[in-house]
């Protein structure tokens, strides 16, 4: 089950990185714990728009997420695309929409890794997509 965790900040507050060097931003510590996984969203999802105009929302977005069984982690992000795409709901999007979805881990990242992972991400860029 999908938990969001009390604050007293709101959640979409801040300006997006990079839109300004005078702009503040809120600092957030949430604890977790191995096993858990984390969503991060651009506006974007929330902001989806079904036929009727209602914004999706933090809690639709979280209603698919409870849709999703927590042992299908590959399935969570297809499901929201689906929702968002589906002919369906008729979600409306005027802006972009990225998702990012990490698991906690006890697993430390080998340096060799960490040393390359620049050189994979520039061999990326080059690669032809088929």
């Amino acid at each position: 089950m999908l938990e969001i965790p009390e604050t007293n900040h709101e959640i979409s507050g801040d300006m997006p990185l990079g839109i300004g060097e005078s702009s503040t931003y809120t600092q957030l510590d949430i604890p977790v714990q191995t096993g858990d996984m984390v969503i991060c969203f651009t506006d974007g999802v929330i902001e989806s728009a079904d036929s009727n105009g209602e914004l999706l929302g933090v809690a639709g977005l979280q209603a698919i997420l409870n849709d999703v069984p927590a042992d299908q982690p590959d399935q969570i992000l297809v499901q929201v695309v689906n929702k968002l795409t589906s002919n369906e709901q008729d979600f409306s999007r005027k802006d972009d929409v990225t998702m990012l979805l990490y698991r906690i881990t006890n697993r430390a990242v080998p340096l060799r890794d960490n040393l390359a992972a620049p050189f994979r991400w520039v061999k990326g860029l080059f690669h032809k997509q088929t």
